[in-house]
């Protein structure tokens, strides 16, 4: 059984009616924290950032007090809303339905399932991960097709090279209000040279739409992308976006708006592959520097060619890795044989709280041992020194 890992978790329901076969969970976006806690994987908060934070892999102290609760916090809401799911089951079903709840199956068949993470390491930050959670993003990357003649001429007719701006499929950039499409095409008015491919989702006339400037409702993304002239992609940081971009070494513009986007847009931000605007701060002077600091500074081209390479330097595709891993699970029937005996401890044991006491006793003990040692043999050499002085004190009166 095959299920998307992100908030399906109801669908767990299913697996005590059909025989309880082996289940992978897919996260189509990140894998971590509670996902990949019922596989016992390290998700130590502090240095690896929660999903819906801007933070990064190095955290200043209070980045990693506000990461903690929030790791917290949200682990403890997401077990919440399989509490309230299986309510909805109770209330909905026949009991002969309903072998186990769905805390118990979350808990307990991570034993014998697999987790497949469409993130990879360039998207994502360097962590631990258990053998039985497989990255194999980017999954979704298709061979580019040719463009239409008219969009391909278009395209090659730019003097410095394209701009490609959307902001992907769930928000829409006229939605974004007069001030800040104003404020885009004024920036995009002062660099002529460059020619603008817009994701523009109504088919009203824009107002002051520079000439440099070419609205479409949809574009083949990954088409474009590959397109030679397209030197930038202003874009809002979404997972998969990013992943095409690495793939086709266009340097990016992030402009963060929900869920993992924060997190993801930091994260061009640290290793320079482009940089991360906040919509709040969205004017003419904050867009037009940013494009021109992108276009233009050689460290971003030089990192995004560095880490495109990379994002292809695999031993297989990842539709391959994916099916390969898929085809694992059904010829062993599950994998409990990856288990990790890190499930079968107590809170108290997996963080050595037992051993760190142990070893805590065994010190204090040692040392008041110690110190009462000391004390008894500075004791009875201060007596002796006492009695000595007073014999000497007797001697010179008797003298």
């Amino acid at each position: 059984m095959i299920i998307e890992g992100w908030s399906h978790q109801s669908f767990m329901g299913l697996l005590d009616l059909i025989g309880n076969p082996p289940l992978i969970l897919m996260a189509t976006a990140h894998s971590f924290s509670f996902l990949t806690l019922p596989f016992n994987n390290p998700e130590n908060p502090s240095y690896v950032p929660v999903l819906w934070t801007a933070n990064t892999d190095s955290m200043t102290f209070w980045q990693r007090v506000t990461n903690t609760i929030q790791y917290l916090t949200y682990y403890w809401s997401f077990m919440q809303t399989i509490e309230l799911e299986d309510q909805v089951r109770h209330a909905q079903l026949d009991k002969k339905y309903i072998k186990r709840s769905l805390r118990q199956i979350f808990e307990d068949d991570p034993r014998t399932s697999f987790m497949i993470s469409c993130d990879s390491r360039i998207t994502g930050y360097v962590r631990p991960v258990q053998p039985k959670i497989v990255e194999v993003g980017p999954l979704h990357l298709v061979k580019p097709k040719p463009l239409d003649q008219k969009l391909e001429a278009w395209l090659n007719g730019a003097a410095e090279g394209v701009i490609y701006f959307s902001l992907g499929s769930n928000m829409r950039g006229s939605s974004m209000g007069d001030f800040r499409r104003k404020a885009f095409l004024k920036a995009f008015a002062r660099l002529p040279a460059y020619r603008v491919l817009w994701k523009w989702e109504t088919d009203n006339v824009m107002e002051g739409q520079p000439e440099n400037v070419l609205l479409r409702k949809w574009m083949p993304q990954q088409d474009v992308l590959a397109h030679p002239k397209v030197k930038l992609f202003m874009m809002q940081g979404g997972l998969q976006s990013l992943q095409e971009a690495y793939n086709y070494g266009v340097k990016v513009i992030c402009i963060p708006m929900f869920g993992d986007q924060d997190l993801n847009c930091q994260r061009v931000n640290k290793i320079k592959t482009g940089i991360a605007l906040e919509f709040n701060d969205l004017n003419e002077e904050n867009i037009y520097q940013a494009l021109k600091t992108v276009l233009e500074n050689p460290v971003f081209s030089e990192n995004m060619q560095y880490y495109s390479a990379l994002s292809k330097d695999t031993p297989m595709s990842p539709m391959q890795k994916s099916m390969w891993w898929i085809e694992y699970v059904l010829r062993h029937e599950g994998v409990a044989h990856l288990h990790s005996g890190a499930a079968d401890l107590s809170l108290v044991q997996y963080y050595l709280l037992d051993v760190i006491v142990f070893c805590m006793a065994i010190l204090i003990s040692a040392g008041i041992i110690l110190y009462l040692t000391i004390r008894r043999i500075l004791r009875g050499l201060l007596k002796i020194s006492t009695a000595i002085r007073n014999e000497n004190k007797l001697k010179k009166k008797i003298k």
